[in-house]
Formats: structure tokens, sequence, C-alpha cells
């Protein structure tokens, strides 16, 4: 069940405990408005991103349990796509409406309204349109031991969230990771890398049709 973070339920889509990243002590404080800032300079003018991506899943004690690899697509608003080529074919398609999720190994289609499956996660700073503190309050880390700079995202409805950390990590103004504890504290990072900003994407990416033989389950 950790291949598909969104729909575990509850759900990580993306450590503290592996890379035994350090809070701050002003991390209790009131949220500031640098993080929402550095990520709307991040969203301003982006409408399509490309990047490979690679997944590690971590149990409560910092063991990793599963590690996979892919790549990922951005249209926005509301369209994405994650294309897990190792260690075996997965696809997650957002397209505006509804959540597939293909396996192939069991040959198998699991589909969400959009609107469900991607409440309270980090997707929604990609895919929604809204400014960042619509969803979320967000508590600028600062620079931390890896060199990034993390954001922690506190879920506005925190009933709704997935999650019980989110974390972003940044260089400049640029996307390079994302890390999320789940309530069970499973944890799941993603590591971004050779990022194209504003690539021409094929519609057809976003678009999803279930293959023939393939057992389809809705949620």
């Amino acid at each position: 069940m950790t291949r598909f973070a969104l729909f575990r339920s509850p759900v990580a889509l993306i450590l503290a405990a592996c890379l035994a990243l350090p809070f701050p002590s002003h991390a209790e404080e009131t949220p500031t408005t640098s993080g929402g800032q550095r990520i709307d300079r991040f969203l301003e003018g982006l409408h399509t991103l490309k990047a490979h991506f690679r997944q590690r899943v971590s149990n409560p004690d910092g063991l990793q349990e599963s590690q996979s690899a892919g790549v990922f697509y951005l249209k926005r608003p509301n369209r994405l796509r994650w294309d897990y080529q190792t260690p075996f074919r997965q696809e997650i398609v957002a397209d505006g409406a509804r959540v597939w999720v293909l396996d192939s190994e069991i040959e198998q289609v699991s589909v969400k309204f959009q609107s469900q499956a991607l409440a309270g996660t980090p997707a929604l700073l990609l895919v929604g349109n809204q400014p960042a503190e619509h969803y979320f309050d967000i508590l600028d880390l600062g620079a931390l031991s890896d060199g990034l700079q993390w954001l922690h995202l506190r879920p506005k409805n925190a009933e709704e969230s997935q999650f019980a950390t989110i974390l972003v990590g940044f260089e400049g103004d640029q996307l390079r990771a994302l890390e999320t504890t789940d309530k069970f504290n499973q944890i799941t990072r993603f590591d971004f890398s050779e990022v194209e900003r504003n690539p021409g994407l094929d519609p057809k990416l976003f678009v999803f049709s279930p293959p023939p033989g393939y057992d389809l389950f809705s949620q």
C-alpha cells in the first residue's frame, strides 16, 4: 500500500527520522509570510513542469522500506501525472476531475474524485489556482543541514489532511524536495532533478483511459 500515496488512508504522499532534519527553535512560533512568498515566487508564471523524481518510503524507525523513480508532469491548473518507471510501471493521473491510479503489476486501476483525493495534500500547491496561504499555514524553517530552504506546511483544514507533517525543500526559488509524515509516522520523500520549467507537454499526458482487462475500483 505504500506505492500509491494518494489513496492510502491515512495517506503519505511524501522524513524527519531518516534524515534527522532538526527543527529550529522557532518551529512553534507564529507562521511567517516569507515561506508563502517563496512558494508564490516559484508558482509565478508557472504553467507546466517536468521533472525526474526519486521516491523513498521509510517506516517510523527511519528504516527504508521501498524506493522508486520516474518522471513527474504538471499542467496548471488541476492536472498532474506521475509515471513510475522503476521498480515497476505505475501511473497516477489527475485529469482535472478525477485522479486515476494504475498498477500494471496487478492489472488494477483505482479512481477517486480529484477534490477528495488531493484535499490537504502538497499537490494543492502545484495544481491549485489559489495562493499557498489559502490552503496552508506556512512556517519558514530556513536552511537546514542539507543546504535546502525548508518550509513546514500546516493544512488549514487539519481534519481533511492525510499528513502529520508536510515539508517542502527549495534551492533558491526552485522546488527540490517534498517530504511528508503520515499519521502512522510513515515517511515519504521525493527528490526532484532535471527540472524543466514551462516545457511543451502533450495534452494526452493528462488523459487517462483504463486499459482493457484491468479491474476498476472507484473510491
